[in-house]
This record gives C-alpha cells, structure tokens and sequence, in this order.
C-alpha cells in the first residue's frame, strides 16, 4: 500500500510540474500598443509627430535576443499580439539615428511587459521612434 501512495504522489507531481509552460503562443492573452513617430528637420529640431502606419513591431518571449514574431501596425498606428500565455515579453521597432552620428545603426526601442493572468489584455506605452 505504502508503494501506491508513493507511486500517487510521484505521478501528480510529475502532471503539475510538466504542465508548466514558457512564454509564447497557445494561450488567451493579448498584448497591443502604438508606435509613434517624432519627425526632425536637418537641424534636429522636432518638426511633427503622429502615429506609423505599416510599421513592424517585434516580440520576443521570454528573455532571449532574437524576435519570435512581428505584426506590422494598423492604420493608426496600433498593433496587437494574440493567443500568448502568461510570462515576461518584449516588444520592439527600430528608429533612425541622427544623422550627425556619421554610421550609427538604428536604434533598437524597445518595451518589457510581463503577462500575469490567462485572459489579460496588455497595452503598452507608446513606443517612440525618431526620423531624420
């Protein structure tokens, strides 16, 4: 009988523990944002700002250096990604560097958002991106 019991407790805890899942997609949760644009003249001042249609946003599940999936933003600007599970993410686009850097790359921008709940919806602050 005592071998049973082991054999019980052994196996649920074998079911819990391999129930747990990582970040990403198969679960009812969603993260959405905006992408905004501050637009500069050839002086660096700000000229104009509004929100970027067609721009593709990145996320990455968990903490890895590489994106797991990208969206590009609706016509105002918004984007959203579905069916993720609870966990930590990123979200992320890229802006222009000044000019007056000479050969500098453009800018990762990036937001972290943690998911804590099966259902939750996520906004992010407005990521902001720079054009030259």
């Amino acid at each position: 009988m005592p071998k049973n019991i082991l054999l019980v407790i052994i196996a649920t805890f074998l079911l819990f523990t391999a129930c747990k899942k990582d970040e990403g997609i198969g679960g009812k949760a969603t993260i959405t944002g905006k992408i905004f644009q501050q637009n500069y003249d050839n002086g660096g001042n700000l000229v104009s700002g509004f929100y970027v249609p067609e721009i593709r946003v990145y996320i990455s599940y968990g903490n890895t250096n590489y994106y797991d999936n990208d969206v590009r933003t609706g016509p105002d600007g918004n984007y959203e990604f579905r069916g993720l599970r609870e966990g930590k993410y990123s979200v992320f686009t890229y802006s222009q560097q000044s000019p007056l850097c000479g050969i500098c790359p453009d800018l990762v921008v990036k937001k972290e958002i943690t998911i804590d709940t099966k259902k939750q919806i996520a906004e992010v602050a407005d990521i902001v991106i720079d054009k030259y």
